[in-house]
């Protein structure tokens, strides 16, 4: 697996580790998009009756610097003469000029990080650009043994010179609502049922973390699309020494990974957390958000208890501010539930002193960068 999916933006630790089951966050309940429509932002309208009048879920990343590198590497792999059908890299181009969501996903690595172009990657891909194409269907002759993953969590092995059909018909059909619906190829370049559970982890334990991210679209629309919009693939691995760790990186947008969470505030928080990283990591495609010369400048982390570079402690505080926006939102809609309320006071004096921090080196940020600073004050007066 890549080390630098390990993002240094990551306020949780994180490790390199491989293997886990991979869970999707693509389909949310449509009664969930109903009722947002019709009655609007629910953090919105919670906000303007208390003391936090500002909408966070309403900022997203700009993604169109990934959707033009995915355009440009698409291309070069049409002139490598990929293996391949032409159509299906037509198609992806297509997409990226329309900036289609679905391209936010891990099988996109075939195209996007060098090596990863694996004969079982490409069909993957070839898959899962199928199943976003109303009315196609391809036969692809694998040169390797392996398998296909479908929406519902089921895999269709295929042996080497087998030709496999890839139905829309089919995959559309295996779709289903909820957080867990899609299982997407690891990272490692393997693929994994959606009963196969991370290494070390059981299958419960990924029922249950699957069970937690399901309030989200039941209970919490706006933070949902906000969440759908970045992030399409959480993939679950094992736990290390009882601590929940998380990661996300540049190379895979819409994708993240985590460890069996400590509990639901955990699970929730942490689903969020690499939410905002991922946002502001479509940011940082476009430019850095800290100047060259002041990317050895350091400010005291209050949430690692250490000096931090500035943009590492950037990402920090911009995940804070959406964890506490998760956290307000909860407790308006279900009281004071105590794991969320001394969540929330403790993460509130972090973030203070963080963006205090922060605001003395204004200076150093870029457009970008004092853009996403801004943001952040806006969200601290408010609070």
């Amino acid at each position: 697996m890549p080390s630098s999916l390990n993002s240094p933006a990551d306020s949780k630790s994180c490790a390199d580790k491989t293997g886990g089951a991979v869970r999707g966050l693509n389909s949310y309940n449509s009664s969930c998009f109903e009722a947002a429509a019709t009655e609007g932002c629910d953090v919105c309208s919670l906000m303007k009756k208390s003391s936090t009048p500002i909408c966070l879920w309403e900022w997203h990343g700009d993604p169109s610097a990934y959707f033009r590198s995915l355009s440009d590497a698409v291309s070069k792999k049409i002139r490598d003469e990929s293996t391949l059908p032409r159509w299906i890299l037509e198609r992806l181009i297509a997409a990226a000029e329309q900036r289609s969501d679905w391209l936010f996903h891990p099988c996109l690595d075939y195209v996007l990080i060098p090596g990863a172009g694996s004969p079982s990657r490409g069909l993957q891909l070839a898959a899962w650009t199928v199943l976003n194409s109303p009315g196609s269907t391809e036969v692809i002759t694998a040169t390797t043994a392996g398998s296909i993953w479908f929406p519902n969590g089921s895999e269709q092995p295929y042996g080497a010179g087998v030709p496999i059909c890839l139905d829309h018909a089919r995959f559309a059909a295996d779709r289903t609502d909820g957080m867990g619906d899609l299982v997407a190829p690891d990272l490692s370049g393997s693929s994994t049922s959606a009963a196969v559970p991370g290494v070390g982890a059981s299958v419960e334990e990924a029922s249950q973390v699957l069970a937690w991210f399901d309030l989200i679209p039941s209970f919490f629309p706006a933070c949902a699309m906000w969440i759908r919009s970045a992030v399409k693939v959480a993939i679950l691995r094992a736990n290390v020494a009882g601590r929940t760790m998380s990661g996300s990186g540049h190379e895979l947008p819409g994708a993240i990974w985590l460890t069996m969470p400590q509990g639901r505030c955990d699970a929730l928080e942490t689903i969020v957390h690499e939410a905002a990283h991922s946002h502001l990591l479509l940011e940082e495609l476009h430019a850095p958000l800290i100047y060259a010369e002041f990317q050895r400048t350091t400010v005291y982390s209050p949430l690692r208890k250490c000096n931090r570079p500035l943009r590492g402690a950037l990402f920090a505080a911009h995940a804070i501010a959406y964890m506490m926006a998760f956290h307000h939102e909860f407790i308006e809609r279900f009281g004071a539930v105590e794991e969320f309320v001394l969540r929330r006071q403790e993460l509130g004096g972090m973030f203070r002193d963080l963006l205090s921090e922060l605001a003395l080196h204004e200076s150093a940020f870029s457009d970008r960068g004092k853009a996403a600073l801004h943001l952040l004050e806006r969200f601290r007066h408010a609070s």
